[in-house]
């Protein structure tokens, strides 16, 4: 449920971006850590009508998830956090990283 009070089960159908939270780094108040949760379900294929024309309800079969976690200090500029979201795009974007997600492959 949302704050409203509306049943948001539908959400579990749909790519969307489950959570972003902010947490403190244990032992170091001068610490924040950000998690980014994305999740993209993949839903069961239908089989098709029966004689009576009935096609029943997709169900969920799995989710792909992705998980960020950004160590930001607190006294990190505008800047540099900028920085970290750059570097952790072209992170993403390296071929090895793409090939590994995409295709499977492992690095050597």
């Amino acid at each position: 449920m949302n704050m409203f009070g509306v049943k948001l089960e539908f959400l579990q159908f749909l790519p969307h971006l489950s959570s972003l939270v902010f947490l403190k780094v244990k032992g170091n108040a001068s610490l924040e850590k950000i998690r980014v949760k994305v999740v993209i379900p993949a839903l069961e294929t239908a089989t098709g009508n029966n004689a009576d024309g009935y096609t029943a309800a997709p169900r969920l079969a799995y989710s792909l998830a992705s998980v960020q976690d950004f160590i930001v200090p607190l006294r990190a500029t505008t800047a540099q956090r900028k920085d970290l979201v750059a570097f952790t795009r072209n992170a993403i974007a390296n071929a090895q990283i793409t090939d590994a997600l995409y295709d499977g492959v492992r690095p050597y």
